[in-house]
């Protein structure tokens, strides 16, 4: 355990073995939570404008904002919660959403980019894919993979909440090589 003392303007100086481990440099935005079970301090590495506001808004309405955490190496199939929309509204909800990039990618960006999962009956699309087995990929109730892509930025995360049983990456990869054109080449490394 490292200690900082703070100093009568309310500053602390962050000890550099955590800085390093954490990846904090200046410039860094640093999100502080108290709740009634202790408090917490989330590190968001190079924040954009877009993703600063987005998490001021998030704090401001009561949603409890959680980012990535340190060593958390998301891979494709991994079902996660995160804020929808990601305009500029002030109300944020937490919605699931299948990461499909690889964690080659995952590791070297500060993006992921994820496909919608939806609740939805009434609007089904050509490619949606019931999901089987809700309780592996933490979902309540009964969901549709739907290839509708977007990126997000990793600190956006709120939390991982499962995994696509192997039947369901099977059917999910299926939709995808069937709608999306990729050059079969090698892996970059």
């Amino acid at each position: 355990m490292e200690l900082a003392r703070v100093t009568a303007k309310g500053q602390a100086t962050i000890p550099k073995r955590i800085r390093e481990a954490a990846h904090i440099r200046e410039g860094d935005l640093l999100a502080f939570d108290l709740a009634i079970t202790g408090s917490s301090l989330s590190v968001l590495n190079r924040p954009s404008t877009s993703s600063y506001q987005h998490c001021k808004k998030l704090c401001q309405n009561g949603i409890h904002l959680r980012t990535m955490r340190l060593g958390v190496i998301f891979k494709a199939f991994d079902v996660v919660a995160v804020p929808f929309p990601f305009t500029d509204r002030e109300a944020a909800r937490r919605r699931p959403a299948l990461v499909i990039s690889n964690e080659l990618f995952n590791k070297q960006h500060d993006q992921l980019v994820l496909a919608m999962i939806t609740t939805t009956t009434n609007n089904i699309w050509p490619g949606d894919v019931s999901l089987t087995n809700l309780q592996e990929a933490g979902l309540k109730v009964a969901c549709h993979f739907r290839i509708k892509l977007f990126t997000l930025d990793q600190n956006l995360i709120l939390k991982t909440i499962g995994h696509l049983s192997p039947q369901d990456v099977k059917s999910t990869q299926a939709v995808l090589a069937n709608y999306i054109d990729v050059i079969d080449s090698a892996p970059m490394k």
